[in-house]
């Protein structure tokens, strides 16, 4: 099996590298600083789950002519998904399928938009906390990396085959997998954790330890999440209150220096998933006619800090 990682920063660097190890097929579409340091250096991981030092790496900034793949990963972030959208096209094949790992809910809405074809598109999501700290190098500081699939509520169940043997190839190579019967509200589910966490972590400008800790800024996110849960409830989307327990208890376990990578894209004044994050769960709400106070506050700071 053919497998390709659209994308080799933490998630698709990560992840990738794990599957190398344990003997799949893997390679990495690539640019700019990290296309050139995987050629010269191959790919190093700095993990608590164990390091690792990969030398031999198939990577290149396009596919090749006539290049297939047997299953491609989207690991680009949000705003960079259209730019990406014409190496996944090229690698298509009557039996490729394409599962997006990207932050938000609309990644397979957009790669459908981009004239990639439904039939292709398997659900997916990937947590883990990492980032790339100098090209070539992915330093994974938090969490299990976990990887979760699923199908669609309108995909056809022969599908499910597919799905399995790439759980089992996952896990193979030590990844945490999980198999989702509800990948929508697995989606959101994620969502509710990484943008409330983000929007609010951005405009505090602080990690997630004393964000977490300080009696006021806890009550506010707390409440930013419930908001996001109104938000997928219009929806229905069936976000209960024990998910946003499991959620911020999840948080709670995070090492304290923890931060989102939207956090820090900003503070770095590089492009971010503002929109994906903030901007697209804002004007759902609206949509839907729902007051939410804490999200309108952080969308505001910080499209002012960001000059929209």
């Amino acid at each position: 099996m053919r497998i390709v990682f659209v994308g080799c920063g933490a998630v698709g660097g990560y992840f990738g590298a794990r599957l190398l190890q344990s003997g799949e097929d893997v390679t990495f579409i690539a640019r700019n600083h990290q296309l050139a340091a995987l050629k010269q250096q191959g790919l190093t991981i700095k993990s608590i789950a164990g390091d690792a030092c990969i030398t031999d790496i198939q990577v290149m900034d396009k596919p090749d002519a006539g290049f297939k793949a047997d299953i491609i990963f989207v690991t680009v972030k949000t705003f960079q998904l259209a730019g990406a959208l014409p190496a996944i096209k090229s690698m298509l094949a009557p039996h490729t399928r394409v599962i997006p790992l990207l932050n938000g809910i609309s990644a397979a809405k957009n790669l459908m938009e981009g004239g990639i074809a439904k039939q292709h598109i398997l659900g997916g999501l990937a947590k883990i906390i990492a980032k790339v700290s100098e090209p070539g190098v992915i330093n994974h500081t938090g969490a299990t990396p976990h990887i979760t699939l699923g199908l669609f509520h309108d995909s056809e169940a022969s599908e499910q085959t597919v799905v399995n043997d790439l759980a089992q190839r996952l896990k193979k190579a030590g990844i945490s997998t999980g198999l989702s019967r509800n990948i929508e509200l697995a989606l959101w589910r994620k969502y509710l954790f990484v943008a409330a966490w983000g929007a609010l972590a951005c405009v505090a400008r602080v990690p997630v330890g004393p964000l977490r800790e300080n009696s006021g800024t806890r009550a506010v996110l707390i409440k930013l999440m419930q908001e996001y849960r109104a938000i997928a409830n219009s929806l229905r989307v069936e976000i209960n209150q024990q998910i946003v327990d499991e959620t911020l208890a999840f948080i709670d376990q995070l090492p304290e220096q923890s931060e989102t990578s939207m956090q820090r894209d900003i503070a770095s004044q590089t492009p971010s998933e503002f929109d994906a994050l903030v901007t697209d769960a804002l004007n759902l709400a609206r949509e839907q006619g729902l007051d939410v106070p804490r999200l309108s506050f952080c969308h505001a700071i910080l499209a002012l800090q960001l000059g929209q």
